[in-house]
């Protein structure tokens, strides 16, 4: 058995023989098996170690090393610099943030008010653990929730019953959530209601739903809780299995859980996304486009942002999450937002009407004043990841339906409008590469500076200048428990990526003389493209009359 809560004395050796084969594999083109799996633990406090991310497929580890560090980045560092930072990244990646933020309903609600509700809420959830709540210095509608208890020496299973979970639902425990029904894949025989329970993670993705016996595959330890239900719930019969399973009482790092929090006050999400509305910067009364919306966070900010003035049309092409918008939309009271079931490469068509509080999409082109087109990715920037199951052909799937879908967010905007572009991956092929791609694609947007500015810029790849590269952002995993950097709620938070771009007006058409007036011409008629046409009126007058019964 290959059980993952080894000693810090232990680890340090794990990092010298680490260390030890990795000089000896300097020159190699590949990470070697032993630099991806010896290093599957790292001590976040002494007598804990958390499990590094693994990898099913051992080629998507080469294919994210060669995205998060392209040609030009590891010309300019060298090799073995470029390895050891990206073997540092897939560290940060494995851990949590320290921080968990809400975004306030300021449409309804005053931030110092909900700020003293929240801390009251937690301390009455949260007797076992101490929080600190600020409001973000530059995100006026941002609390930042810290923890101030962290797992001491003796945190260690406190059960010999374990309840066996996979890497999704244990990323989900390690930002403070508690474990539903759907999540737990094993519980040991005997276990009831009412028991403390030690949880683990099957890094091995051999543990079948309803294992009973103790698991003796590879596994990390995780977290203590309770158990809220018995097996005969969980895995027999028709039972419901929706609610709380098992409710998390230690963690090494204790975030809150903020699941049912203040629902129509606050909202948990993250920096960066939050960051995305504010650079897309909405105003009341506009028509704004949400391409790819769902579960609805930042297309309620949105609405928020606009004071719940103007319409804001989110699309959705899975069916089951437009009921998640709209419930949200529902809970913070925003009556702008019109949900709807479709696939955004479908948003706009010929002769579609302009969008209303009562029109279905496709909708007329040129008919929104901001969109954001948070698009699908290969989610490489989310945190704590544990196991990634990936192929690596999935990883590399995304930038063409991101490049189709940007098509259409051009062709939706109106002249002089804004478009925002974002990702929660780490990948170049589908941020730097996609922002190149447009630039060149069309040439009537261009890269727009971005307020606020938290994260990063982007990396110069790609073709990238400098000055492009400065108007992006980027955020980058930083996990002060990984190293000995000193992060903050900026950048101890997910990866991600963010663009804007504004697409310019039509040139104005000049005055034509007195006595004269524009002939208009399809292109392929003109004589002189690229010129402006005037004729005598008379003349104007006659052709268009006649020309349409001579074509």
């Amino acid at each position: 058995m290959k059980q993952r809560h080894i000693t810090f004395s232990v680890f340090g050796n794990l990092r010298a023989l680490f260390l030890l084969l990795s000089e000896t594999h300097k020159s190699s083109p590949i990470l070697c098996k032993t630099e991806v799996f010896v290093r599957r633990t790292m001590a976040a406090s002494p007598g804990y170690d958390v499990p590094i991310i693994s990898f099913k497929d051992e080629r998507v580890v080469e294919h994210l090393f060669s995205e998060f560090f392209p040609a030009e980045i590891v010309e300019e560092k060298g090799e073995d610099i470029s390895r050891q930072e990206f073997q540092k990244l897939l560290e940060q990646m494995s851990y949590p943030p320290v921080y968990s933020t809400l975004r306030v309903n300021t449409h309804t609600h005053d931030i110092d008010q909900i700020k003293g509700d929240v801390e009251n809420k937690l301390e009455e959830a949260e007797s076992d653990h101490r929080f600190e709540v600020k409001k973000h210095p530059v995100l006026i509608d941002t609390l930042i929730v810290k923890s101030l208890s962290m797992a001491g020496d003796d945190f260690q299973p406190r059960s010999k019953i374990e309840v066996i979970i996979d890497p999704y639902c244990g990323s989900a425990v390690l930002h403070g959530a508690n474990i539903f029904g759907r999540g737990v894949i094993g519980l040991s025989k005997g276990a009831s209601q009412g028991d403390q329970v030690s949880i683990y993670v099957d890094l091995a993705g051999k543990c079948r739903r309803g294992f009973k016996e103790q698991y003796q595959k590879e596994k990390a330890f995780i977290a203590n809780g309770i158990l809220e239900t018995s097996r005969q719930e969980l895995f027999e019969g028709h039972q419901n299995t929706s609610g709380v399973a098992v409710r998390i009482k230690e963690t090494f790092i204790s975030n809150p859980s903020l699941s049912g929090l203040l629902p129509k006050k606050v909202f948990a999400q993250k920096i960066p996304s939050i960051t995305c509305s504010h650079v897309l910067n909405p105003q009341p009364g506009e028509c704004v486009l949400d391409m790819c919306a769902a579960p609805g966070g930042k297309t309620t900010h949105i609405a928020t942002l606009m004071g719940n003035e103007g319409l804001v049309v989110a699309l959705e092409k899975a069916k089951n999450k437009v009921r998640i918008i709209k419930k949200n939309a529902r809970t913070l009271n925003l009556k702008i937002i019109k949900a709807f079931h479709k696939n955004a490469v479908n948003a706009v068509a010929p002769g579609a009407p302009e969008p209303s509080a009562q029109g279905r999409p496709p909708y007329k082109s040129g008919s929104f004043d901001r969109v954001l087109l948070d698009a699908p990715c290969s989610g490489t920037g989310q945190r704590a990841q544990i196991r990634c199951v990936n192929q690596v052909g999935f990883v590399k799937s995304f930038p063409s339906y991101q490049r189709s879908l940007f098509h259409k967010a051009v062709e939706a905007v109106k002249p002089g409008g804004t478009i925002v572009y974002s990702t929660c991956s780490l990948t170049t092929s589908e941020n730097e590469a996609i922002v190149v791609w447009a630039l060149k694609t069309f040439p009537e947007i261009k890269l727009e500076e971005q307020t606020p500015r938290l994260g990063k810029p982007g990396i110069r790849c790609h073709g990238l200048t400098d000055d492009q590269a400065n108007k992006l952002q980027r955020f980058w995993p930083s996990s002060s428990l990984a190293s000995n950097i000193e992060a903050n709620c900026d950048n101890d938070t997910i990866g991600f990526f963010i663009a804007k771009f504004v697409k310019d007006m039509p040139p104005p058409l000049a005055t034509p003389p007195s006595g004269y007036t524009f002939l208009l011409l399809p292109p392929w008629l003109h004589p002189f493209p690229g010129y402006t046409l005037f004729l005598p009126s008379w003349l104007t007058s006659f052709l268009g009359y006649t020309l349409p019964w001579l074509l």
